[in-house]
């Protein structure tokens, strides 16, 4: 095994790594940042990838619970215990000293797929399948297409996939360039399904139908017949429609659902772009309508993975994200935390020659 360092503050006393380091704003177990990084260093430090599992699988919703956006089996978006007064302000749900929180459509999703890509690596993953059964259960009993809205009376996020923003920044004047956008520029607002959440929910049952049980087969089939029907990024089923090419067409193509390609206007010399020029709402720093994410092009673009490895080291502290404009300078987000765990995983697993495809391999 190659030896990782993992940089201060990232790593929790548990083996699991936080979101972002000690003074970053996401000091925290988050469910999807934290299993994607688990599988960027899979190849390099299991451990990793087994305790984030077990964080995991011991905080799975108990209950139905709106106000948390909570479901008996479903993963955590994030566990917070520390510097939570703004987060009291704005009504989100914090009981007890802490904020437990399951607003993410897709963190099941990675749950099943690092499951499995550790299960693939030859470790014993019995002490998990307990936890899997429940993760499985609940992605296998949502409706086709897998789709979120949010249910919380306030506080909370407004979007729940990895585009998320918090709701009251869902319609903010002038836009603050997180969260989903519709064709014409504007926010969209849920009931909200993405193809690139459909092909992750496809490849999470398909990886619980080999290691869970298989039975789960059938709920495969059902999240690939709904990812057919969907346009290229996402629709509301209010009527809101989200067809210009965005980075999630990477994500779908690195699920194996199927074919893509990634738009030239997407294409930058440090990583694909969140979001298209083209598109109305595009900024290139904006958070999600235009910055360039290292972990995003890990994903879905192994062709840009160098210019990616650049860019980190000249901005320096693995950003969380950063800005290049269209003559192709690259500059610093001022939103983004400078030390991130999915932009350290990202250049780790680059130079290992890891994309994260488990089942792939061989």
């Amino acid at each position: 095994m190659t030896h990782l360092v993992v940089p201060d503050g990232l790593r929790s006393p548990d083996g699991w790594l936080k979101a972002s380091s000690d003074d970053g704003r996401f000091a925290s177990l988050f469910g999807r940042d934290s299993l994607i990084a688990a599988l960027q260093l899979l190849p390099l430090d299991p451990s990793i990838a087994d305790a984030t599992l077990g964080a995991l699988g011991a905080a799975l919703g108990e209950r139905d619970d709106p106000e948390r956006e909570e479901e008996p089996g479903k993963v955590l978006h994030e566990l917070r215990r520390n510097d939570l007064d703004a987060y009291v302000a704005h009504g989100w749900p914090v009981r007890g000293g802490e904020l437990r929180y399951y607003g993410s459509v897709d963190a099941s999703c990675w749950w099943l797929i690092v499951f499995g890509a550790l299960a693939r690596h030859g470790s014993d993953v019995r002490h998990h399948r307990a936890a899997a059964g429940r993760v499985a259960a609940w992605l296998a009993g949502r409706p086709t297409p897998l789709t979120y809205v949010r249910r919380a009376s306030s506080g909370g996020l407004g979007h729940h996939w990895w585009r998320d923003v918090a709701a009251d920044l869902v319609d903010a004047s002038p836009p603050t360039g997180h969260g989903m956008y519709a064709d014409d520029g504007s926010p969209m607002h849920g009931p909200v399904a993405s193809t690139a959440v459909c092909a992750l929910a496809w490849r999470a049952l398909s990886e619980a139908a080999v290691f869970v049980d298989t039975s789960f087969v059938e709920a495969a089939d059902a999240a690939r017949d709904a990812f057919v029907s969907l346009p290229r990024f996402a629709i509301h089923d209010g009527g809101e429609r989200a067809d210009a090419p965005t980075s999630d067409l990477g994500i779908v193509r690195w699920t194996g659902i199927a074919e893509v390609s990634l738009p030239s206007e997407l294409v930058t010399p440090h990583g694909l772009r969140t979001l298209a020029p083209s598109h109305p709402a595009f900024r290139p720093d904006g958070y999600h309508s235009g910055a360039v994410w290292p972990w995003d092009t890990w994903i879905g673009a192994p062709q840009l993975w160098r210019g990616v490895v650049d860019a980190v080291r000249t901005l320096g502290g693995y950003p969380e994200l950063y800005a290049v404009d269209l003559d192709g300078t690259l500059r610093p987000s001022p939103e983004a935390c400078t030390v991130q765990g999915w932009t350290f995983g990202a250049v780790a697993a680059i130079g290992a020659g890891w994309d994260g495809r488990a089942w792939a391999a061989g």
